[in-house]
């Protein structure tokens, strides 16, 4: 089913992306909840399909920066506080670790302990 207005679609990252409940809940604060959704597996799949003019979509700016300079894409900035968005670090506790992976997990270690806001869930 195509919808009337086309222009409404909104392409989405899936449903476990940590970014999706923040730009949903803008759309709805702003009263713009009311859209056809299409879930897209990727960034990458999403930047095509906007390239493609198949829909919009609200990204973070660093997803989009090369495209944006490039004038690919066209957007505008919001005037929204910032939302917390969580990074979570698995590693198999029996496997080998890098020299580099070691290396960023040190420094987000140090930086969340430097930064108190910012809290490890228990």
């Amino acid at each position: 089913m195509i919808p009337k207005d086309f222009h409404a679609v909104n392409l989405s990252p899936k449903y476990s992306c940590s970014w999706r409940p923040i730009f949903e809940e803008y759309l709805y604060k702003e009263g713009k909840g009311d859209f056809f959704k299409i879930e897209l597996p990727s960034i990458e799949a999403i930047k095509k399909c906007i390239l493609c003019g198949l829909g919009k979509c609200m990204l973070p700016h660093f997803t989009i920066n090369k495209e944006m300079e490039n004038g690919e894409f066209s957007g505008e900035k919001l005037n929204k506080t910032k939302s917390p968005i969580a990074i979570y670090i698995a590693t198999h506790k029996n496997k080998w670790r890098s020299i580099n992976l070691n290396t960023f997990i040190d420094y987000l270690n140090n930086y969340q302990k430097t930064n108190k806001k910012y809290t490890v869930p228990s």
